[in-house]
C-alpha cells in the first residue's frame, strides 16, 4: 500500500480527497514513522503544503463567488467547477491548468479570507451591493469592488470607534435589518468597554430608520380617524387643544416626530436612540400594522366622506337603503349592499363604536 501510494505521489497524481485523508486521524504522521525509503518524504511534504494552500485558496474562493455574487462569470466559470468538485481533481492540475487564477488568488488570499469571514455580515453585504455597479468577469474585479467596500466599512468602524457617527448617515443602510447591527458588537476593534453603550444607540438608531416612516403614518392616520369618530370629545375642534393638553402621551409621541422630521439632518446617534426608546415605550412596535395604516392614509378622503354621510353614519337610515337595494331587481345593487354592509361593520367595529378615552388610546 506504501509503495502504491508513494508511485502516486512520484507520478504526480496526489487528488485533493486523497491529501484530506491523509491529514486526518494523524495519518500524515504514522506514514513518517515508516521507512523513509519506502515514501519519498520531501515530495509528500511538499504536496501537502500545496494541498493546504490550494484547499484554502480554493474553498474562499467558491465562498465569494456563491454569496457575494448573483451569477458566476463566464471568465471565471471553468476554474470555479474545478474548484466546486475539487475533491476530484489532481494538486498538479490546480498549477497546470490554472495557474494564472492560482497566482491571482495567492496574491490576494487575505482579501478573500476576509471576505469568507464576512460572510454573515449581513451590514457589510450591504456595504458590498451598493460598490458592485458594474458586471464582475474577473478576479481583479472583484478586488476591485472589494476595495471600495473594505474603505467604506473602515470608515464605518471608525466613525463608530471616535463616536463621531451621524444619523444621517445611517439612511444608506435603510434595508439594514436591525438585527444585521449586532455584528457590529463582536468586530474586534470596537470590543473597548466604553464604546458597548454606543453600539446600542446605534442599533436603537437603525431601528428607528426602520421604523420611522411608520411613526409618521400612525400619527397621520390616527389624525384621520379622529376626525371621522362620532366622540365629539376627540372631534370637535373647538375642544381639540383642551384634549390635546390632557393627553400628556400622545402630545410627547407627537414632539418626537415632529423634532425627528424637522432635525434629523444634525441629529446624533444618541438623541435618536432617545426618540426610538420613548416612541417604543409609549406605542410600542407598530411595524406589523404598516399595511392598515398606509391604507387609511391611502383612503383618507373615502373614510371622510363615509363618516360624514347621513345615510351612511345613521344605522336606521343605511338598513332601509340597504333593503331597498337588497329588493331590486338588478343584481348589481344587491351586491353592493352586501358590501357596503361589510364596510359599514368595519367602520362601526373600528371607529364609531369605540370608546376612546383619548388620542393616546385612539392611537395604540
Amino acid at each position: 500500500t506504501l509503495k502504491v501510494l508513494n508511485g502516486v505521489i512520484k507520478a504526480n497524481k496526489l487528488t485533493f480527497s486523497l491529501c484530506d485523508v491523509l491529514k486526518k486521524d494523524e495519518n500524515e504522521a504514522r506514514i513518517r514513522e515508516l521507512d523513509e525509503d519506502i515514501i519519498d518524504l520531501p515530495k509528500l511534504d511538499l504536496e501537502m503544503k500545496k494541498f493546504v494552500e490550494y484547499k484554502k485558496l480554493a474553498d474562499n474562493f467558491i465562498i465569494v463567488l456563491q454569496r457575494y455574487l448573483s451569477t458566476i462569470p463566464t471568465e471565471l466559470n471553468a476554474f470555479y467547477e474545478f474548484c466546486r468538485k475539487l475533491d476530484d481533481q489532481y494538486i498538479l492540475d490546480m498549477e497546470a491548468k490554472f495557474e494564472k487564477e492560482k497566482n491571482v488568488l495567492n496574491d490576494f488570499s487575505k482579501e478573500f479570507q476576509w471576505l469568507a469571514d464576512q460572510v454573515n455580515n449581513g451590514l457589510f453585504h450591504s456595504i458590498w451591493k451598493r460598490h458592485m455597479l458594474n458586471p464582475i468577469s474577473t478576479i481583479a474585479d472583484i478586488i476591485g469592488v472589494f476595495k471600495q467596500a473594505n474603505f467604506e466599512w473602515d470608515y464605518l468602524i471608525t466613525k463608530i470607534k471616535n463616536n463621531t457617527l451621524r444619523y444621517d448617515y445611517l439612511k444608506i443602510y435603510t434595508n439594514i435589518k436591525p438585527k444585521e447591527i449586532n455584528i457590529l458588537f463582536s468586530d474586534p476593534k470596537l470590543q473597548e468597554e466604553n464604546i458597548m453603550p454606543y453600539l446600542q444607540n446605534i442599533k436603537n438608531a437603525f431601528c428607528f430608520l426602520q421604523t420611522e416612516a411608520h411613526w409618521h403614518l400612525l400619527k397621520k392616520a390616527t389624525t384621520i380617524i379622529q376626525t371621522a369618530h362620532k366622540n365629539k370629545t376627540i372631534v370637535n375642534a373647538a375642544n381639540y387643544e383642551k384634549q390635546q393638553n390632557t393627553d400628556e402621551k400622545w402630545q410627547d409621541f407627537v414632539k418626537i416626530i415632529d423634532q425627528s422630521e424637522k432635525t434629523k439632518q444634525e441629529a446624533t446617534i444618541t438623541e435618536v436612540s432617545e426618540w426610538y426608546l420613548e416612541c417604543q415605550h409609549y406605542l410600542d412596535n407598530i411595524s406589523h400594522k404598516k399595511d392598515v395604516l398606509e391604507s387609511i392614509c391611502k383612503n383618507q378622503q373615502k373614510i371622510q366622506d363615509l363618516a360624514t354621510n347621513e345615510i351612511f353614519a345613521d344605522q336606521s337610515q343605511f338598513e332601509f337603503a340597504m333593503q331597498r337595494m337588497d329588493d331590486s331587481q338588478n343584481e348589481k345593487f344587491r351586491h353592493l349592499a352586501a358590501t357596503l354592509r361589510e364596510v359599514n361593520q368595519n367602520m362601526k367595529a373600528k371607529i364609531w363604536d369605540m370608546d376612546f378615552q383619548s388620542i393616546y388610546d385612539l392611537a395604540k
